[in-house]
């Protein structure tokens, strides 16, 4: 009798584990972007003013898995950083953002429900800056390299942890320089991320992003010294369509 009830038992987590499937790459979201801002001086043609310098904004990102290990995905963004243009402070330039990526993953499993995922891809942010002194846009163009795990911990719940390496240069073009400004920088971002599933199509999560450093540098033009606006942490809520 012990040695069915421990057969049965055995089954019995086969089963359970074998319905808790891998996290799924072929996908479509929508996000709303938010990053709390600090009340910072503003400095403008009509003197300094208190003003709030947060960020916000919308993503539009899919991803489409292939051959089990394998996934492509594009990547859209939009909204204000540091405010938006027109908020010049002593923390940065503010900018309107518009930003794109791409990349190629690789997501080998580790166990049933638990993925390694490894991607490579390129981005590419155009900012516009406006407001007296500096009127003008900031471009950045980068490539990255990206590390972490995707584990689905029980048949509706996914948690995620990623490590973002970042090289690029950016672009600063303002009224106030005759010549374009360029800078290199790097970067290290961390984040982690859940996501609900209601059903196996639909669900909704919250990826938390916190930057290892400064992602848009200051950049020395015409004898000023310009930081551009970044927000150091910040999260994205999505709602996503799985297929």
């Amino acid at each position: 009798m012990k040695s069915i009830k421990l057969v049965l038992a055995t089954s019995a987590l086969a089963v359970s584990g074998a319905a808790i499937a891998g996290p799924s790459y072929t996908y479509v979201d929508i996000g709303y972007v938010v990053a709390p801002g600090a009340d910072e001086v503003r400095i403008d043609a009509n003197g300094t003013s208190v003003v709030d310098t947060a960020t916000t904004g919308y993503t539009l990102r899919g991803s489409f898995g292939f051959a089990d290990i394998f996934h492509v995905g594009a990547g859209y963004a939009d909204g204000e950083v540091g405010g938006g243009k027109g908020i010049n402070t002593v923390a940065g330039i503010g900018t309107d953002t518009t930003a794109y990526n791409l990349y190629f993953g690789f997501n080998p499993a580790m166990t049933d429900n638990v993925d390694l995922v490894a991607r490579i891809g390129y981005s590419f942010d155009e900012g516009k800056v406006a407001g007296s002194p500096n009127t003008g846009t900031v471009e950045s163009t980068a490539a990255f390299l990206q590390a972490g795990t995707r584990a689905m911990v029980s048949e509706k719940f996914e948690l995620n942890a990623f490590a973002t390496y970042v090289d690029g240069e950016t672009e600063l073009k303002t009224s106030l320089i005759t010549s374009t400004v360029k800078a290199d920088y790097e970067d290290v971002t961390f984040s982690v991320g859940g996501v609900y599933y209601f059903t196996p199509m639909i669900s909704a999560g919250v990826d938390v992003n916190v930057t290892g450093g400064t992602k848009l540098p200051s950049i020395e033009g015409g004898g000023v010294d310009y930081r551009i606006a970044a927000a150091d942490t910040f999260a994205n809520l999505f709602f996503r369509l799985n297929f």
